[in-house]
């Protein structure tokens, strides 16, 4: 699935009425009717009152539809405008004088309030109906997408008043507030953004709903199609998600009765230390229940004693000559020469940062050209060559690794996250998976994937070492080194969810995590 920016849906926009002769009034009166049809889903049935806040923009005359096909289905519903009538123009305009017509009858029930920022009265009215009414709905329809200034003044204190209530909130589009391009809140004052349950979009989920602290403010996110055709939706950089668990259905290929080991690769993880024992076992791990046909444990021969009991029973071992407990460049030559060209390698997970890990892992990154991937403190590692690749890499940073790759800031990093991601991964030549609350995989072609799947049960020391000997696992199995790094991604943090529901957060442990592929595995099949 598609995932727009804010200039992407005002370029669809754009395509839909000057290409295909399809006017914003048209798709503002679908995308009305789908918010409506949402909120009558997903509310009590007892809930007969609504409550509309709509600003002057597209956002604000959605809102309008949308309290029309309420009052249509015979529910009472106020509106409140947040600014000025004189701000509204274009189809929000119309589609705001047709309700006030409505809005005049008294039949419906229904009124239109005077401008929240210029009325006292409606101001205490929102007070007094918020205790009135605890169940009623509230549809934010204030801003949209084109938000780029902060929310302050009247319009702020209206949002702190909505955010204080115990109803239950829709957001059209996106939650007034937040950045649809990063999902930061515009302004950065945390209390002046909505704080949906529901945010109902349209046909594409936008980058500030999967990127937190736009995840949290979104709620639960609906995408609904308006009729925007799809040669109007593709992007000039192309980024995609994934929003339901099946969909990973289409990205693994079914495995065949008439296969043997060698028909799924291997993977030779050179992984732990004696200080990180176990990060050797949860990349071996990754590996093989990711599907790998044969796994391979490569170590310091010295360090034989603490590591190899370690080494899961499904692995082989392959220790690695040192000198005076170093690795020399026989080491290097001894890995190559151990390899065969389509092993994959998994280097960096708790290989520690000594001065001959550091050149050993210099050496392998630099002249092997085996598909690699590379992680914690082989990053470390190569921090001042991931351009002087000979091979596929796949480079596996966390916010703070990327730091130190790139000279950004942590906080630069976060609020620029998918920049940030496609930008190295086109000057490193290598995939870029950026790990955060929200994952990204990036490639040097300018293609980004945005991982909707996240929970805190993955929020533990040995997740990543799972997840680098994952994404091996797949690379070894002949898939692409983009497709590798989605699927393990997305596996790894489905299992997570899966693990989170029968474990909690709190007693989750990476070293179960590989056992949970199974079922998503089955849920796949």
């Amino acid at each position: 699935m598609y995932v727009h920016t804010g200039q992407d849906t005002y370029a669809t926009d754009k395509m839909m009425e000057e290409v295909f002769h399809v006017s914003p009034q048209q798709l503002m009166e679908v995308a009305g009717k789908n918010v409506a049809d949402q909120i009558m889903k997903y509310s009590d049935k007892q809930v007969r009152h609504a409550l509309v806040f709509i600003g002057p923009g597209n956002n604000g005359g959605d809102g309008a539809v949308v309290a029309r096909f309420l009052i249509a289905r015979g529910w009472r519903v106020q509106v409140i405008p947040v600014f000025s009538l004189d701000h509204f123009k274009g189809s929000a305009k119309v589609n705001f004088e047709t309700l006030q017509t409505i809005c005049q009858n008294p039949v419906f029930h229904s009124q239109i309030l005077e401008p929240y920022c210029e009325s006292s009265q409606t101001q205490d009215f929102l007070v007094s109906y918020l205790k009135e009414y605890p169940s009623a709905a509230i549809v934010d329809a204030i801003f949209g997408v084109g938000l780029k200034r902060p929310i302050t003044g009247k319009a702020a204190e209206c949002i702190h008043e909505v955010n204080a209530s115990k109803q239950v909130v829709y957001s059209i589009d996106i939650p007034s507030g937040i950045s649809s391009d990063n999902g930061t809140v515009v302004g950065m004052n945390p209390s002046s953004a909505i704080n949906a349950n529901y945010t109902v979009t349209f046909e594409a989920p936008k980058v500030g709903h999967l990127l937190y602290p736009g995840k949290h403010y979104t709620g639960t996110l609906i995408v609904t199609h308006i009729g925007v055709l799809h040669q109007a939706l593709q992007s000039p950089t192309p980024l995609w998600t994934m929003l339901k668990e099946n969909e990973l259905t289409s990205f693994i290929h079914p495995r065949t009765s008439n296969s043997y080991k060698g028909s799924y690769g291997r993977v030779v993880s050179i992984c732990g230390s004696a200080l990180y024992q176990g990060a050797l076992t949860l990349s071996l791990l990754g590996a093989l229940h990711s599907g790998a046909g044969l796994v391979t444990a490569g170590y310091k021969e010295t360090n034989s004693d603490c590591l190899a009991n370690r080494v899961i029973p499904e692995a082989t071992h392959m220790p690695i000559p040192v000198k005076n407990g170093k690795y020399t460049s026989l080491s290097t030559e001894h890995i190559q020469h151990h390899l065969s060209l389509d092993d994959v390698i998994c280097i960096g997970s708790g290989i520690g940062r000594e001065e001959d890990v550091l050149d050993m892992t210099q050496a392998v990154y630099r002249t092997l050209p085996n598909p690699m991937v590379v992680d914690a403190d082989g990053l470390w590692a190569i921090r001042n060559i991931p351009q002087e690749a000979s091979g596929i890499r796949i480079l596996t940073p966390h916010l703070g690794e990327m730091s130190y790759l790139t000279g950004l800031t942590i906080d630069t990093i976060r609020d620029h996250l998918v920049e940030t991601a496609l930008d190295y991964a086109s000057k490193w030549k290598a995939i870029v998976v950026l790990k955060s609350s929200t994952t990204l995989v990036a490639d040097p072609q300018g293609s980004c994937y945005i991982n909707a799947f996240s929970t805190s049960a993955l929020a533990k020391g040995g997740s990543g070492d799972v997840l680098a000997g994952t994404i091996a696992g797949f690379l070894a199995q002949g898939y692409s080194a983009m497709q590798a790094s989605i699927i393990g991604v997305a596996l790894h943090s489905i299992a997570g969810i899966k693990m989170e529901k029968d474990c909690t957060s709190w007693a989750a442990s990476p070293t179960h995590l590989p056992l949970y592929y199974r079922s998503v595995f089955k849920q796949v099949f």
